[in-house]
Protein backbone atom coordinates (compact mmCIF):
# COMPACT_ATOMS: atom_id res chain seq x y z
CA UNK A 1 0.00 0.00 0.00
CA UNK A 2 3.21 2.55 0.26
CA UNK A 3 2.85 2.24 3.63
CA UNK A 4 7.08 2.26 3.75
CA UNK A 5 6.83 6.04 1.91
CA UNK A 6 9.60 5.28 -0.04
CA UNK A 7 7.98 5.89 -3.68
CA UNK A 8 7.21 2.05 -4.58
CA UNK A 9 5.37 -0.38 -3.24
CA UNK A 10 7.57 -2.99 -3.02
CA UNK A 11 8.66 -4.81 0.10
CA UNK A 12 11.95 -4.11 2.01
CA UNK A 13 13.75 -6.74 4.46
CA UNK A 14 16.25 -3.49 5.10
CA UNK A 15 15.48 -0.32 6.89
CA UNK A 16 14.78 2.75 3.80
CA UNK A 17 15.45 6.51 3.90
CA UNK A 18 12.18 8.30 3.32
CA UNK A 19 13.08 11.89 3.92
CA UNK A 20 14.60 13.66 6.92
CA UNK A 21 13.53 16.60 9.68
CA UNK A 22 10.96 14.23 11.04
CA UNK A 23 10.66 14.73 14.40
CA UNK A 24 7.47 12.45 15.51
CA UNK A 25 6.37 9.18 13.72
CA UNK A 26 3.31 6.93 14.31
CA UNK A 27 2.32 3.88 12.64
CA UNK A 28 -1.57 2.50 11.83
CA UNK A 29 -2.53 -0.69 10.35
CA UNK A 30 -1.17 0.47 6.75
CA UNK A 31 -0.55 3.57 6.74
CA UNK A 32 1.82 6.03 8.20
CA UNK A 33 1.66 9.28 9.69
CA UNK A 34 5.01 11.91 10.70
CA UNK A 35 5.23 15.06 12.08
CA UNK A 36 8.63 17.25 10.73
CA UNK A 37 10.48 19.82 12.89
CA UNK A 38 8.39 22.68 11.12
CA UNK A 39 5.56 20.88 12.60
CA UNK A 40 3.65 19.82 9.63
CA UNK A 41 2.16 16.64 9.14
CA UNK A 42 2.59 14.04 6.68
CA UNK A 43 1.10 10.71 5.89
CA UNK A 44 1.44 7.56 3.50
CA UNK A 45 0.02 4.32 2.69
CA UNK A 46 -3.28 2.81 2.77
CA UNK A 47 -6.28 5.10 2.23
CA UNK A 48 -8.89 3.38 1.58
CA UNK A 49 -10.86 4.66 4.26
CA UNK A 50 -9.37 8.45 4.63
CA UNK A 51 -7.05 7.91 7.61
CA UNK A 52 -4.49 9.93 6.07
CA UNK A 53 -6.43 12.92 6.31
CA UNK A 54 -5.60 14.27 2.55
CA UNK A 55 -9.40 14.38 1.37
CA UNK A 56 -9.55 11.70 -1.11
CA UNK A 57 -9.51 7.89 -0.60
CA UNK A 58 -6.77 7.08 -2.87
CA UNK A 59 -3.26 5.09 -1.61
CA UNK A 60 0.20 7.03 -1.30
CA UNK A 61 3.54 5.52 -1.38
CA UNK A 62 5.01 9.00 -1.45
CA UNK A 63 4.60 11.56 1.94
CA UNK A 64 1.54 14.00 1.57
CA UNK A 65 1.25 17.11 3.36
CA UNK A 66 -1.61 17.23 5.56
CA UNK A 67 -3.97 20.79 6.58
CA UNK A 68 -6.11 21.22 9.11
CA UNK A 69 -7.13 24.74 9.95
CA UNK A 70 -9.02 22.97 12.68
CA UNK A 71 -6.54 22.87 14.86
CA UNK A 72 -5.94 26.62 16.02
CA UNK A 73 -1.96 27.05 16.98
CA UNK A 74 0.37 24.42 15.26
CA UNK A 75 3.26 24.61 16.89
CA UNK A 76 2.85 21.41 18.91
CA UNK A 77 1.16 18.36 17.67
CA UNK A 78 0.76 14.35 18.74
CA UNK A 79 -0.54 12.21 16.15
CA UNK A 80 -1.81 8.73 16.80
CA UNK A 81 -2.36 6.12 14.33
CA UNK A 82 -5.01 3.00 14.90
CA UNK A 83 -5.88 0.18 11.83
CA UNK A 84 -7.89 2.46 9.65
CA UNK A 85 -7.71 6.19 11.55
CA UNK A 86 -5.80 8.67 12.25
CA UNK A 87 -5.74 11.21 15.07
CA UNK A 88 -3.94 14.36 15.31
CA UNK A 89 -4.28 16.96 18.28
CA UNK A 90 -3.11 20.49 18.39
CA UNK A 91 -1.07 22.90 20.92
CA UNK A 92 -4.52 23.90 22.26
CA UNK A 93 -5.56 20.35 22.85
CA UNK A 94 -8.01 20.03 20.19
CA UNK A 95 -8.42 16.80 18.68
CA UNK A 96 -9.22 15.82 14.86
CA UNK A 97 -10.12 12.08 13.55
CA UNK A 98 -10.26 10.94 9.89
CA UNK A 99 -10.58 7.59 8.52
CA UNK A 100 -12.52 4.29 9.21
CA UNK A 101 -15.44 4.97 11.53
CA UNK A 102 -17.79 1.73 11.72
CA UNK A 103 -17.23 1.33 15.62
CA UNK A 104 -17.15 5.47 16.20
CA UNK A 105 -13.26 4.96 16.35
CA UNK A 106 -13.32 8.77 15.48
CA UNK A 107 -15.60 10.10 17.81
CA UNK A 108 -18.06 13.12 17.76
CA UNK A 109 -21.02 11.39 17.76
CA UNK A 110 -21.40 9.83 14.52
CA UNK A 111 -20.38 6.41 12.57
CA UNK A 112 -19.41 7.95 9.17
CA UNK A 113 -16.02 7.67 7.79
CA UNK A 114 -14.17 10.70 7.20
CA UNK A 115 -11.24 11.43 4.33
CA UNK A 116 -10.43 15.06 6.40
CA UNK A 117 -9.63 15.86 9.82
CA UNK A 118 -12.79 16.14 11.62
CA UNK A 119 -12.60 18.02 15.25
CA UNK A 120 -13.94 15.40 17.76
CA UNK A 121 -13.30 17.32 20.79
CA UNK A 122 -10.84 19.98 22.91
CA UNK A 123 -9.05 20.48 26.48
CA UNK A 124 -7.22 17.21 25.61
CA UNK A 125 -3.03 16.80 26.49
CA UNK A 126 -2.28 13.08 25.27
CA UNK A 127 -3.92 10.76 22.92
CA UNK A 128 -3.57 7.43 21.14
CA UNK A 129 -5.05 4.96 18.60
CA UNK A 130 -5.81 1.36 19.27
CA UNK A 131 -6.98 -1.25 16.36
CA UNK A 132 -10.45 0.23 16.67
CA UNK A 133 -10.62 2.48 19.47
CA UNK A 134 -9.17 5.71 20.70
CA UNK A 135 -8.59 7.32 23.84
CA UNK A 136 -7.38 10.91 25.08
CA UNK A 137 -6.18 12.07 28.19
CA UNK A 138 -7.91 15.41 30.27
CA UNK A 139 -6.06 17.54 32.91
CA UNK A 140 -7.93 18.82 35.28
CA UNK A 141 -7.37 21.17 38.30
CA UNK A 142 -8.78 20.84 41.70
CA UNK A 143 -8.30 23.20 44.41
CA UNK A 144 -6.44 21.64 47.30
CA UNK A 145 -7.03 23.90 50.44
CA UNK A 146 -3.19 23.82 51.40
CA UNK A 147 -1.53 23.10 48.04
CA UNK A 148 -3.72 25.35 45.82
CA UNK A 149 -4.65 23.89 42.47
CA UNK A 150 -3.63 20.55 41.93
CA UNK A 151 -3.68 18.44 38.49
CA UNK A 152 -5.79 16.03 38.28
CA UNK A 153 -5.85 13.65 34.63
CA UNK A 154 -8.96 11.84 33.61
CA UNK A 155 -8.91 9.02 30.62
CA UNK A 156 -11.49 9.30 28.09
CA UNK A 157 -11.97 6.45 25.46
CA UNK A 158 -14.22 5.53 22.38
CA UNK A 159 -14.58 3.31 19.56
CA UNK A 160 -14.15 -0.65 19.41
CA UNK A 161 -15.49 -2.31 22.96
CA UNK A 162 -16.58 -5.61 22.15
CA UNK A 163 -13.24 -7.04 24.27
CA UNK A 164 -13.43 -4.68 26.91
CA UNK A 165 -11.01 -2.62 25.41
CA UNK A 166 -11.99 0.93 26.28
CA UNK A 167 -11.56 -0.22 30.13
CA UNK A 168 -15.60 0.43 31.02
CA UNK A 169 -16.47 -3.27 30.94
CA UNK A 170 -17.90 -4.86 28.28
CA UNK A 171 -21.43 -3.07 27.62
CA UNK A 172 -21.54 -0.95 25.28
CA UNK A 173 -19.91 -3.20 22.81
CA UNK A 174 -18.94 0.62 20.70
CA UNK A 175 -19.09 3.86 21.45
CA UNK A 176 -19.06 6.95 19.02
CA UNK A 177 -18.94 9.48 22.09
CA UNK A 178 -15.87 9.93 24.71
CA UNK A 179 -16.59 7.86 27.61
CA UNK A 180 -14.88 9.00 30.78
CA UNK A 181 -12.76 5.79 32.41
CA UNK A 182 -12.19 5.60 36.14
CA UNK A 183 -13.54 7.77 39.24
CA UNK A 184 -14.67 10.96 38.63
Amino acid sequence: YGQLGNGTNQDKNIPVRIGFLYSTIAAGGRHSLALKKDNTMWAWGNNEYGQLGDSSNENRNKPVHIYSSLLGDYSRYEIAAGEYHSLLMGRDGVVCATGKNDVGQLGGGTYADRNTLARIGSGYIGITAGGSHSFALEEIYKNDWFWGPLPENHLYAWGDNHSGQLGCGPIPQFSNTAIHIGPK
